[in-house]
């Protein structure tokens, strides 16, 4: 059997044929025909795209239009504690062919906080997170990336499809219903006016900005440009500001400021211990998600309920070969866990880390009856 990996591409074909039908022996008479035929065979392929969105007690922290990736950090739940609650939803994305899909996870890293030293958090910088920039209302064209050094949040605006920004505005506040004049990107606190840049970034020092900012806090933040040729305005992220209000639209991003701490290669060295407790503190339900809303609802499939995250992780691993989204046509799949961590857990789970991978494999269904297992 013939795999067709995640990106591939048949070979192309073409033929033609020419034919002719002439009248008389031995001269050319006056009658005469013609005709041409061609046949073009067109390269099938094959693109499982992935989008994701992440919640921590009821903030959304993540969000990812349909991307390809490879290793990419969706989310980080920051500052994790017993009581707290969030969701990650997975949506697997085939609008090409018919494909068989298989989805596995498996903890790729778990530190026991107990063995780590304490260093300052404010001497590392944290990976980014994005979210969407939305141009005219409803296309999304690029994302708008935050992260921190400890001392300075930095926020990135990329423009994906290359239209040049005329100016940006920035503002961050406490409350969404305190960004200034409910929005007007006229008064808000930080501006880039008179330029053409596809790429804009701002360096806010936590201690310069309008309200003060620290690590752990949730600022909202709203970003707005208008693009040079004055087609569209964009904002950045997915709360909607004052919905309902006209025919104007804005979002805001609420964001949390994860401090995050050193790299090993900056703290002197200690044995690892084998006794982490955070993966198995932590209780997951799985299921079919069919309207991405986080929520389990009566007509969708719950493959588990009040398991801990290393036991979704020993049934649905790769080395157990995962599990198989219900296709048949192109289309949409959308996977979510919902976790929470009890309150009774208390300091067990101190300063413990744990990461998990998603994979995502692919194979078309086109002669292809008895599709073998890519993990097993």
């Amino acid at each position: 059997m013939d795999e067709i990996p995640r990106r591939s591409v048949l070979g192309g074909l073409g033929l033609i044929g020419v034919g002719s039908v002439v009248g008389g022996i031995g001269t050319r008479a006056l009658l005469s025909d013609e005709e041409e035929v061609a046949v073009i065979a067109t390269a099938g392929e094959l693109d499982i795209q992935l989008d994701w969105k992440a919640f921590h007690n009821g903030n959304q922290i993540a969000m990812q239009a349909p991307t390809d990736t490879s290793g990419q950090v969706a989310a980080r739940f920051a500052d994790v504690k017993p009581g707290d609650a969030g969701c990650f939803s997975l949506s697997i994305h085939n609008e090409t062919n018919p494909a068989y899909v298989w989805l596995a996870m498996d903890i790729r890293d778990e530190t026991d906080g107990g063995d780590q030293p304490q260093d300052d958090p404010q001497e590392s910088e944290c990976p980014p997170v994005e979210y969407p920039w939305l141009c005219g209302r409803d296309e999304t064209d690029g994302n708008v990336t935050i992260t921190n050094d400890g001392s300075n949040l930095l926020v990135e605006i990329n423009a994906a499809s290359g239209q040049s920004l005329g100016e940006t505005h920035l503002h961050i506040t406490d409350s969404i219903d305190n960004i200034p004049g409910g929005p007007s990107p006229g008064q808000f606190d930080y501006s880039h006016e008179n330029i053409d840049v596809t790429t804009d970034t701002y360096e806010i020092p936590f201690d310069n900005s309008n309200y003060g900012l620290s690590c752990g806090d949730n600022p909202v933040i709203a970003v707005h440009a208008a693009e040079l040729d004055g087609e569209d305005t964009c904002w950045a992220g997915a709360t909607e500001v004052n919905p309902g209000q006209g025919g104007n639209w804005a979002l805001a991003i609420d964001h949390i400021i994860d401090c995050c701490p050193p790299d090993e290669t900056d703290t002197e060295t200690t044995q690892p211990s084998t006794d982490h407790s955070l993966a198995d503190k932590i209780f997951l339900d799985a299921f079919w998600d069919d309207d991405e809303d986080c929520e389990i609802d009566p007509d969708e499939t719950v493959l588990f309920r009040d398991i801990t995250l290393r036991g979704l992780a020993s049934n649905i691993g790769k080395s157990t070969g995962g599990i198989m989204p219900e296709w048949y046509v192109d289309g949409t799949q959308y996977f979510s866990i919902s976790w929470n961590i009890p309150k009774e857990v208390g300091n067990e789970i101190q300063g413990d880390e744990v990461t998990i991978s998603f994979h995502v494999y692919a194979e078309q269904r086109r002669h292809n009856v008895e599709p073998t297992n890519p993990w097993v």
